[in-house]
């Protein structure tokens, strides 16, 4: 949740003198065209944060476009986006300054970090999958919010145990009902700014193109800018050197026309996932808060049983990952086949394991209900078929036709079916035809 912190965060001068009598500058973070960036010390909450000071001088006729960093910060909660802490108005040489309070995170931005710090294939993409999660949960809030700045400079790297990706700098965010509205003005950065931006009209499509060019940046350690000409970006002459899979991605992710690019982040993150060179298993995974954590769990387990792990191992992963949140009933199928196998037992029962893979995702809650609805239908036909005198030979045949269009129709859903749950039942050791048998058994 937000911290909101207990000095008055109205924008008036009883705030702004609260702010500053508890607030030590230490130095500069960063600066920019609209604001500088402080680092501070908050004495009385024992902790470090960043205040941002804006440049230009706060008009109330233009409060909307200037209050939309801390609007869009204050409305939204997620691990790798710093929290909103509070905001302030100070006059100073005769300008009203807005001023941001944000939470600090340690870590250095993207091109800082590249400067003496390489990756390999691997942990590259995993750390485009960390970016993609965040800007999916902002795409999934309603309405959508769409960046519109995503850039090397505005992603910030932490590393202790491992690399945490950070997504900063919301000063050009909006809602993606407002950018249907009518054209926006040309926020953001170019090199990273999709062409539908640059005619400004943003959408979701344009935050994929940007995250596509930090990818980009970040796997060839070229900067987008000296790859400009005019406002084409030629990233095609600096991926020789990457799998045909990944330049393939790139096409969809950096493509000039938005309706051949992927269209959302959630659509580009599952075709990062389906990369060879992606690694399911390591991959620091990120809470989000509207997002169903057990969507998340079925997809790292689907990526974990495709690494083809011993066993034992995979399932540690996942219950190291996720068991904890099993205890409130979720996902217990699969949580008791892969305790028992934690436990090297060799017997356990599969049918819950299937049936919560399948019932907890979006796709397969779908297909489960149409290929029941499917089976209930064509008996339906079938008994009446068999009730209908034989003299009513029109009837009869048109009865038949609705057998054969809907058996089809069931044969369509069990193959996909068979097709996304085969990796799972090839780690308990059960061929793909077992899934029909154990989507239709009792619990």
């Amino acid at each position: 949740m937000q911290s909101h912190v207990t000095a008055n965060n109205t924008a008036d001068s009883t705030g702004s003198a609260q702010w500053e009598n508890e607030l030590t500058r230490l130095r500069i973070l960063g600066e920019g065209s609209s604001a500088v960036s402080f680092l501070c010390d908050w004495p009385a909450q024992q902790k470090q944060v960043v205040l941002k000071q804006y440049k230009h001088s706060f008009s109330l006729t233009d409060s909307q476009k200037v209050w939309r960093e801390s609007t869009v910060l204050s409305s939204i909660d997620h691990e790798r986006i710093p929290n909103y802490l509070g905001h302030y108005v100070k006059e100073q040489d005769g300008r009203r300054l807005l001023h941001l309070v944000i939470e600090y995170i340690d870590g250095m931005d993207l091109v800082e970090t590249m400067s003496h710090h390489r990756w390999t294939l691997k942990e590259g993409l995993s750390l485009i999958h960390q970016l993609l999660r965040i800007v999916e949960y902002l795409q999934s809030l309603q309405p959508p919010i769409l960046h519109r700045d995503i850039k090397s400079s505005n992603i910030l790297l932490a590393h202790h145990d491992e690399w945490k990706v950070y997504l900063i700098d919301f000063g050009t965010a909006i809602d993606s009902i407002h950018s249907s509205l009518g054209a926006t003005n040309n926020a953001g950065t170019i090199g990273y700014m999709a062409p539908e931006q640059i005619s400004g009209y943003p959408e979701k499509a344009s935050d994929v193109y940007s995250i596509g060019v930090v990818a980009w940046e970040l796997l060839t350690r070229r900067r987008a800018q000296e790859y400009l000409v005019g406002f084409s970006f030629e990233w095609h002459v600096s991926v020789k050197h990457l799998p045909l899979k990944v330049v393939e991605w790139f096409e969809s992710m950096l493509a000039d026309e938005p309706e051949m690019r992927f269209q959302s982040a959630e659509e580009a993150l599952r075709a990062l996932e389906a990369l060879p060179g992606f690694d399911g298993v390591n991959t620091p995974k990120i809470d989000s808060p509207t997002q169903d954590w057990t969507v998340e769990a079925t997809h790292r387990w689907l990526n974990i049983v495709e690494k083809q792990l011993d066993h034992r191992t995979a399932a540690l992963h996942w219950l190291h990952q996720y068991g904890h949140r099993c205890n409130d009933g979720s996902l217990k199928g699969l949580y008791a086949v892969l305790h028992r196998v934690a436990l090297k037992h060799s017997s356990f029962r599969v049918v819950e394991y299937i049936q919560d893979l399948v019932e907890s995702t979006p796709m397969g809650r779908i297909l489960l209900k149409d290929w029941r609805t499917s089976r209930e239908q064509l008996k339906a036909i079938q008994e009446e078929l068999s009730q209908v005198p034989s003299w009513r030979l029109v009837y009869k045949s048109r009865l038949r036709n609705g057998v054969h269009l809907e058996t089809n129709r069931e044969r369509t859903i069990q193959q996909q079916l068979l097709g996304a749950t085969k990796s799972w039942l090839a780690f308990v050791g059960l061929p793909p035809k077992a899934a029909l048998t154990l989507l239709s058994a009792s619990r």
